[in-house]
């Protein structure tokens, strides 16, 4: 439960009703992952604006400032030009920036300062991956976490379409015993012994026995998906992709 730190701050007080009603006021989407459990982080800048909270970048101090008061660089992460913080040290601000927490499930909280209230979602995790482009892309509700090119079962040796769950099995040193005890790094399970994983040969065609490969050079995508997903998570594999990529944002300054 990626919201388990927060949980003892926020217990539902009396009279409360639990689960969130998403439909009403701004709706922030937070990230998680698999591999650092307790961790939400939220976009500073998007969680703060509904707020009516300014946040600056001082140049000569290359520190942010939020409501003018210096925030903590080790409590920053900047991922694609963008802020983010978690929500765990969000929280200690509470009372310099008066804001009210409310716990409202264990994806959802709920930030207020006066008459503003934003409402912080930590959405499922959900991977497509399409047969025909070769690529897979990892959302959390509508953020893109990534996108990278995959190589999908062969001839012969189809990979699965349809809709599957993610693991049980989670293995970074797996080999298959089935085809020369080949190795299948940061290996995710689709289904039975079909296998999200990683591998030093990912053309942009069908190239595998039945799993989906990931590249492994530069940023590394196949543990970056393996570090991300979390069990249960919903994979599609079809033919193409079910959800548009999103509209370009221009960066923020901070």
């Amino acid at each position: 439960m990626h919201f388990a730190l927060l949980a003892a701050a926020f217990s539902i007080a009396p009279g409360q009703t639990a689960g969130a009603d998403l439909s009403q006021g701004a709706v922030v989407e937070a990230l998680s992952w698999r591999i650092r459990p307790g961790v939400v982080l939220v976009p500073l800048r998007e969680v703060m604006a509904p707020l009516e909270v300014v946040v600056e970048y001082d140049a000569a101090t290359t520190n942010i400032l939020v409501d003018q008061l210096p925030l903590p660089k080790e409590w920053i992460e900047v991922r694609d030009k963008t802020t983010w913080i978690d929500l765990v040290h969000l929280q200690k601000w509470n009372q310099e920036l008066g804001m009210e927490w409310r716990q409202i499930d264990d994806r959802t909280v709920e930030l207020t300062r006066g008459i503003s209230t934003v409402t912080v979602f930590r959405p499922p995790h959900r991977v497509e991956v399409s047969l025909k482009e070769q690529k897979l892309r990892g959302w959390q509700g509508s953020r893109l976490y990534m996108e990278t090119n995959c190589s999908t079962g062969k001839g012969g040796y189809r990979t699965p379409a349809g809709v599957f769950d993610a693991g049980p099995e989670y293995t970074r040193h797996r080999v298959s015993r089935k085809y020369d005890n080949a190795p299948m790094p940061y290996a995710v399970q689709v289904e039975g012994g079909v296998f999200i994983h990683g591998s030093s040969s990912v053309p942009r065609y069908p190239a595998s026995h039945g799993c989906v490969r990931m590249p492994m050079w530069g940023e590394n995508a196949a543990r970056m998906f393996f570090e991300w997903v979390e069990p249960g998570s919903e994979i599609r594999i079809e033919q193409d992709f079910l959800t548009p990529l999103p509209a370009p944002l221009s960066p923020p300054n901070a």
